[in-house]
């Protein structure tokens, strides 16, 4: 699993690039030139609630998150991701990061 992390680390790097340019991450003062420690420090202990149905891209993502030191909560359909919002009080989660190709 460790390798397959460290390959696709680059990527990461550059999807944090792209991301960068989103207008809700500048509001959140996050740059291209932010360093992972600083994301890390940014977004420590914020809750995301995250719904893949590849058991693969799951655990990877789930592992990214938790390296930079959020709370994941995961899932594996989008019918348990409505249940788990419904189950907790509102604002349990900053984020949900849900997979649009799932069935």
């Amino acid at each position: 699993m460790q390798s397959c992390i460290d390959r696709i680390r680059p990527a990461v790097r550059e999807l944090q690039a792209l991301i960068a340019d989103d207008p809700f991450n500048r509001e959140m003062g996050i740059t291209a030139e932010t360093s992972p420690e600083e994301f890390s420090l940014r977004f420590a202990g914020k809750r995301v609630l995250l719904a893949d149905d590849n058991e693969l891209n799951r655990s990877v993502v789930q592992d990214l998150l938790e390296d930079s030191d959020l709370l994941v909560d995961p899932v594996a359909t989008g019918t348990q991701a409505v249940m788990k919002i419904m189950s907790t009080p509102p604002g349990a989660y900053d984020y949900v990061l849900m997979d649009l190709m799932m069935p």
